[in-house]
């Protein structure tokens, strides 16, 4: 019984602490997301770097890894990743050669729209519970939250579009 209560006190700390409950949204709506992708087989990140994609006929790898503040490691293994499912292609720059580009396959296409589904089918979930207008002040509440951790950690050289 005693632990029970001791419990209860640390779960109601836990729940006032930001970086826990961030990090357990995250968790929890990557979750949700990866499980509705599933068919895809795709992870959160390599959605991401679809979504990316989606915009572009073709991008350096390094804009990607820095658009989604994944370091050059990583960017490389997730590219990696989807070079082996065939979703997109990497060429190396004549004129540059530590520069290389990335784009979506006409596969990769077809897996980023099915993915898309699921990630609409994500947010959905979040609006459901939260309400649209408590959903658009999370995103907004985040948005700042990451632009003021951002710029304490690294100054910026050029401030971050503001939302209108």
């Amino acid at each position: 019984m005693r632990y029970e209560l001791q419990e209860v006190e640390i779960v109601q700390a836990l729940l006032k602490r930001p970086g826990f409950m961030m990090r357990r949204g995250f968790y929890e709506t990557r979750n949700f997301f990866e499980k509705a992708c599933e068919k895809t087989g795709l992870t959160a990140q390599q959605y991401d770097v679809l979504f990316i994609l989606s915009f572009v006929d073709h991008m350096p790898q390094s804009n990607i890894g820095r658009l989604l503040d994944l370091d050059k490691s990583t960017t490389g293994l997730v590219i990696k990743k989807l070079i082996a499912k065939g979703y997109i292609e990497r060429k190396t720059m004549p004129s540059d050669t530590r520069q290389r580009l990335v784009r979506l396959t006409a596969e990769g296409r077809s897996a980023f729209a099915e993915a898309l589904l699921a990630a609409k089918g994500s947010q959905e979930r979040i609006i459901n519970i939260l309400g649209e207008e408590d959903y658009e002040q999370l995103l907004a509440l985040l948005a700042k939250v990451v632009r003021g951790m951002d710029r304490e950690t690294n100054p910026p050289e050029e401030e971050w579009p503001q939302e209108s």
